[in-house]
């Protein structure tokens, strides 16, 4: 297959951890305001879900929930996020940028702050790791902030 021909995927719900120091912190993101109804949408739609890619261990909670959280990664064909992502909207009110909630519901997006969509263009080749299954753009996902707080070093994956 030529490399042009690789389906390429946004990434989402990608968390911090001392392995991924520069992914986005779920506690950034916890909007105990969000609408309820809006929200289930929200998790039917990630329930529903293909698998991508499986792993031989289970993801851990980086809000330190006791359990196992899934060993996939799923996709709706545009983007790709992990299999325990719903266990954070359930349970830690986590709510997922608008630009994905619109993706979700089918609204057209307005996009993101100028300064984001700049940085997306100035690290798009950085933040693109290739796997078996396809390419994961990072770039969209490692602009996001979320509604609390969120300072966090700007790197690049270099692959």
């Amino acid at each position: 297959m030529a490399d042009d021909k690789i389906k390429q995927y946004k990434t989402i719900g990608f968390w911090h951890s001392k392995e991924e120091p520069y992914f986005p912190d779920p506690a950034w993101f916890i909007d105990k305001n969000w609408d309820a109804a809006e929200r289930q949408i929200v998790i039917d739609y990630l329930k529903k879900g293909t698998a991508l890619a499986h792993y031989r261990g289970y993801s851990w909670c980086r809000l330190k929930c006791r359990g196992n959280f899934g060993t996939a990664d799923l996709t709706d064909g545009t983007y790709v996020y992990p299999e325990g992502l719903v266990h954070y909207i359930e349970a830690h009110d986590v709510r997922l940028p608008d630009d994905f909630i619109h993706h979700v519901k089918g609204i057209p997006s307005k996009s993101t702050s100028i300064i984001a969509r700049m940085l997306t263009i100035f690290r798009k080749n950085k933040n693109i790791v290739k796997t078996s299954y396809g390419k994961l753009d990072h770039s969209w996902w490692l602009s996001q902030k979320g509604f609390t707080f969120g300072s966090r070093p700007q790197l690049g994956l270099n692959k």
